[in-house]
């Protein structure tokens, strides 16, 4: 549950997080549609998934000041502490299938950006927006580490399969 503040009474009110999910995603989703009628579909996706790999690399680099990132193990231990965050945690659940041998594979079993977008009829631009950005995370962490993933929730499939490699 996530606590926001009713703004006339300043009580409190209990949000489901899925709940604030898609209030914040339906107005992106309209967004990028009417952008998409006025630019063209590719091109507003295009442009999403750029943003999104960007931004995220920004992000990444600031989260990694002082933390060790110069090997694979590093990685899963600071993969590890993401995904046991508060967000994460309750917005995606998963669990790490291989460790060993400068491999490293996450399978994510359910994810509440690829139900929101999926629900609201955008897992393309649920896509650009938050699944792309992994491969720019990845190459952010560490130029020797590299994401390969064949399957996404957002796009359908049963599950999110992350294959982490580092490059010696």
């Amino acid at each position: 549950m996530t606590e926001g503040r009713g703004q006339s009474s300043g009580r409190k009110v209990e949000l489901p997080l899925e709940q604030l999910f898609r209030d914040e995603h339906e107005g992106v989703v309209r967004l990028a549609k009417a952008f998409g009628e006025e630019l063209g579909e590719a091109r507003v996706l295009a442009i999403a998934e750029r943003m999104s790999a960007e931004d995220s690399a920004a992000r990444l680099r600031k989260r990694l000041e002082g933390i060790p990132h110069a090997c694979l193990q590093d990685f899963i231990s600071y993969h590890d502490r993401v995904m046991g965050d508060s967000i994460s945690s309750g917005a995606q659940s998963g669990e790490n299938v291989e460790v060993g041998d400068g491999r490293f594979v996450y399978v994510m079993r359910e994810c509440m950006w690829a139900r929101t977008f999926r629900e609201l009829g955008a897992a393309d631009l649920g896509y650009a927006l938050n699944c792309s950005s992994d491969f720019a995370s990845a190459r952010c962490f560490n130029p020797k580490l590299r994401l390969t993933r064949s399957k996404t929730l957002m796009m359908g499939d049963d599950c999110c399969e992350f294959v982490y490699t580092w490059d010696d």
